[in-house]
């Protein structure tokens, strides 16, 4: 265990110190505590040649052969992070190394929460509504809710806000000491898309072709009708010119049957005609609506 006088000149004295405290005071089993003996002098020595930044990936790497997260690596690393000021990534290793309990109460208390109290501060959350929330998205150590009294390493973070009916808001805040007090803000309000009224569906392939059908069918039976009473027209125009050419014809009969044959000719030509327009519409409208 480390001298207890490293404690009597605060957290400053232990950061300056390189070497970590031993595991021999922790509630943990023999073969866990050597270790940690093991992986400390190894880091340690990396240290001492090269500084922080040489054990820090060590320490990082031996969290591995541990089967549970064991605090006292955080511990270091708390205190190495906090050396090359990096202050989230201290703050998150204080914090992981005072949840664990198997560590020794006095190097918790003295070093993993002075060092969480000193990269922190509390955060206040102002005019929150009870209906919404604060999510932490940074610094990562910290991600997820945020509440009244939550500590936020010093520097920024970014917030968002959720609530039901309103847009999320993200915003960034400085985090300084000695405390944050922020109103939280809701995103811009939305129409419940629930209450709504849907919109309407999409009309089928089917029911969006059934002008140009309809537009075909007319067509072609104008066409057919057409030339129905053209063939039957042609047919009463050749007696009229038999009547004429056997002297049949009265002084009027043969001219009104002429007359006759010549409107039911126009209206024949008309009627397949126009047929014959329907049907082209009709067949570029089904194209179109491919």
């Amino acid at each position: 265990m480390c001298s207890r006088r490293s404690h009597v000149f605060g957290l400053g004295a232990l950061l300056a110190a390189a070497a970590p405290c031993s595991a021999r005071a922790d509630q943990v089993d023999a073969p866990v505590a050597q270790r940690f003996g093991e992986l400390a002098r190894k880091a340690e020595a990396a240290f001492a040649q090269a500084g922080p930044g040489a054990a820090i990936p060590l320490y990082e790497q031996g969290l591995a052969g541990f089967p549970d997260d064991y605090g006292r690596i955080h511990l270091r690393l708390g205190q190495l992070y906090q050396q090359l000021g990096r202050i989230a990534e201290a703050a998150a290793h204080f914090k992981r190394c005072d949840a664990d309990t198997r560590v020794e109460a006095i190097d918790r208390e003295l070093i993993c929460q002075d060092g969480l109290r000193s990269a922190t501060v509390p955060v206040e959350l102002l005019e929150l509504p009870p209906e919404a929330r604060v999510l932490v998205v940074e610094p990562l150590a910290f991600a997820g809710p945020l509440k009244t009294g939550d500590r936020l390493p010093l520097g920024s973070a970014r917030l968002l806000v959720e609530a039901p009916q309103h847009d999320r808001r993200e915003t960034t805040v400085r985090v300084q000491a000695p405390a944050v007090r922020w109103k939280v803000e809701l995103g811009a309000a939305y129409t419940d898309e629930t209450n709504a009224e849907a919109p309407p569906e999409p009309a089928s392939k089917a029911s969006r072709r059934w002008p140009a059908l309809a537009l075909g069918a007319t067509g072609l039976a104008l066409v057919g009708a057409g030339l129905t009473l053209g063939f039957m027209n042609r047919g009463g125009l050749d007696d009229i010119r038999h009547d004429q050419s056997t002297g049949a014809c009265g002084a009027t009969h043969c001219r009104g049957d002429l007359d006759s044959a010549e409107t039911q000719g126009y209206v024949a030509d008309g009627l397949w005609m126009g047929g014959a327009g329907l049907t082209a519409a009709g067949v570029g409208l089904w194209l179109f609506q491919d």
